[in-house]
């Protein structure tokens, strides 16, 4: 699975990035609406298959080590940026009113309540509900540090019903009813197509982490009892499935199709084949070391497209929108195996401690 993790945080960085209008493999919010799916299938399979996060505070604290120390040092690297230069966020603080800048203040620590900035707006100092997020002054998003981790507040509300909505397959099908009953009364209202409330929007967005876990509790058991007694064909089918999943995200954007179209059979195609790319991630370290660099990609990216913008002003080099979108790409794998090599992979020891059921093991000097 982590070839598809990281093509798709890839096509993030497109879509943040000038070429083709950013508008590359399956865009900017098919990307992280097919993460979504993919949480909601990997969250399902630890929580079947792991004895141990049966106690929810310990997948609690082995999500939040995941999520929280890579999301702290980008923010960290990005606050001096934010606050040297004459950028949005240093005058959201400034403009916004003290309600607004608490609010921001806090989900800027916590990650908790970043989505709901985009169903915010400030007028003369005073916040309030808004259908459309943009008519703000400023608007509630400029008071993010790092602007796309508002998807991190969607993943962790669904962390947070995890550990009891995935129990029972009846409560993830009548939560998944009720998500898209939501979804229907958003198109009814005329809104649902529009931004926020498009793919931002938990109640609605739920559907989807669902979809993932019923792959997984579902689907994987299906295809394993399929391909019992073939594990050649087993093999075969998953590097097809991969192949398939590779290419049409790569390919989304010159499907000549209506977009509507495009996007359901897109899901509906992630959903059926995620099992078996499952499968085929279970048997490769290159394909896992490919998915531990999709969340830093995520992550970091902005940071890293600020700062090529600022290096080029500087050096007076305009190289064009598709060379400046390839370094945007290159230097943001480069910071992931950065973070990757000097947090993550010490974070990944305890993590690991934690899945196995024991305590942390102390690191000892020699390994620091």
């Amino acid at each position: 699975m982590g070839l598809i993790r990281v093509l798709l945080a890839f096509s993030v960085v497109f879509a943040h990035s000038s070429w083709n209008n950013g508008l590359v493999f399956v865009g900017g919010r098919n990307a992280v609406q097919l993460f979504y799916i993919i949480s909601g299938f990997l969250i399902a399979h630890v929580l079947r298959t792991n004895p141990v996060y049966r106690d929810p505070m310990r997948f609690y604290a082995n999500r939040a080590l995941r999520i929280y120390p890579i999301y702290y040092a980008v923010a960290l690297l990005s606050l001096a940026p934010a606050l040297l230069t004459h950028s949005t966020f240093a005058d959201f603080f400034q403009h916004a009113g003290g309600l607004a800048a608490s609010l921001l203040g806090l989900a800027n620590v916590t990650i908790l309540g970043q989505d709901w900035a985009m169903f915010g707006a400030v007028h003369q100092g005073a916040m309030s509900f808004a259908i459309d997020f943009r008519q703000s002054a400023p608007p509630l998003y400029a008071g993010l540090l790092i602007p796309q981790s508002w998807t991190l507040g969607v993943e962790l509300t669904f962390y947070l019903l995890a550990p009891f909505l995935l129990r029972k397959d009846a409560w993830i099908v009548g939560a998944l009813l009720a998500s898209l009953l939501v979804r229907g009364a958003l198109f009814v209202l005329g809104i649902g197509a529009e931004d926020p409330w498009s793919y931002r929007f938990f109640p609605a967005e739920l559907s989807l982490f669902l979809f993932g876990a019923l792959a997984n509790r579902w689907g994987l058991p299906a295809w394993n009892r399929y391909f019992l007694g073939r594990a050649a064909m087993k093999e075969t089918a998953s590097r097809a499935a991969v192949a398939i999943l590779s290419i049409l995200i790569l390919s989304y954007f010159v499907i000549p199709l209506p977009e509507s179209i495009k996007t359901i059979s897109l899901m509906v195609v992630f959903v059926l084949l995620l099992p078996l790319v499952f499968m085929y991630r279970s048997n490769g370290l290159w394909d896992k070391r490919l998915g531990d660099l999709s969340y830093p990609v995520y992550i970091g990216h902005i940071l890293v497209i600020l700062l090529v913008g600022v290096a080029l002003r500087i050096l007076h080099w305009a190289p064009g929108a598709l060379i400046q979108t390839l370094l945007n790409i290159v230097l943001s794998a480069g910071f992931a195996l950065l973070l990757n090599k000097l947090l993550e992979q010490r974070i990944e020891r305890i993590r690991d401690g934690m899945r196995c059921g024991r305590l942390p093991l102390p690191i000892h000097r020699s390994q620091t």
